[in-house]
């Protein structure tokens, strides 16, 4: 199955193939290899931030990603510090699976098949 993600603060959607229908973890969403969600998470922190009115950048977005199977996300906006987190459904040591409605964003998600 093919994923479109989009939603604020992408600049431009995030596609995804070959997601696997989560049947058996959490029965919605879609399941995500590590190298998958990495793609998301890094779009989300790698997206464009505007500009506060003095004209300074407020926004900062960092993530991490720990082999254990877990992504974690900063998000500083306006001097406050707002922590996420993204743990495998299942899995370790590179055949970690991440769940999309465990996902720590507000995104749409869309599909067609491949």
């Amino acid at each position: 199955m093919q994923l479109t993600i989009t939603g604020h603060p992408l600049p431009e959607p995030v596609v995804i193939d070959g997601a696997a229908a989560d049947e058996g973890i959490l029965g919605t969403g879609w399941l995500l290899t590590q190298p998958q969600a990495q793609r998301i998470v890094a779009a989300w922190a790698e997206a464009p931030t505007d500009l506060s009115p003095t004209g300074e950048d407020d926004v900062r977005r960092a993530w991490h990603y720990s082999p254990l199977g877990l992504f974690v996300t900063a998000l500083i906006l306006d001097g406050e510090l707002s922590l996420s987190e993204w743990e495998s459904a299942f899995g370790s040591e590179g055949d970690d699976r991440y769940s999309t409605t465990q996902m720590p964003f507000d995104f749409d998600i869309a599909t067609t098949d491949d």
